[in-house]
């Protein structure tokens, strides 16, 4: 059987990954701008600026790859031949993304109802 509730969770979940990414493209689009333009800068100061945008962009591609698998879960969890795999895998990102206590708590909770309607 399908899970409707969780799938949909998973798919908020998805989404909110995508939103969270918002902020620190932005930051990283301005923060590239800032720099590519010419201002004075004293000698003293070192360029060690890229690490923070290495950073940025880590995290940027951690929060896609983990949209892309929630929607993925959706996917999986509104057939029902594969509503069992994809509340595992909602299951398992949502342990990982707990960091994120939204997304964390999204995970799992889609997770625990598709497994639990897999069973029906």
């Amino acid at each position: 059987m399908e899970s409707k509730s969780g799938s949909l969770l998973a798919l908020i979940a998805g989404i909110i990954s995508f939103i969270i990414i918002g902020g620190p493209l932005l930051y990283l689009i301005f923060g590239i701008m800032l720099l590519t333009v010419p201002i004075y800068r004293p000698p003293t100061i070192s360029y060690g600026v890229i690490s923070p945008f290495i950073l940025l962009m880590i995290m940027i591609i951690i929060l896609l790859v983990f949209g892309i698998l929630f929607i993925l879960a959706y996917n999986w969890m509104k057939n029902p031949k594969t509503t069992r795999k994809g509340a595992i895998l909602a299951l398992i990102l949502g342990i990982f993304s707990l960091p994120s206590i939204i997304l964390g708590a999204l995970g799992i909770i889609s997770g625990i109802l598709g497994l639990n309607d897999s069973k029906k």
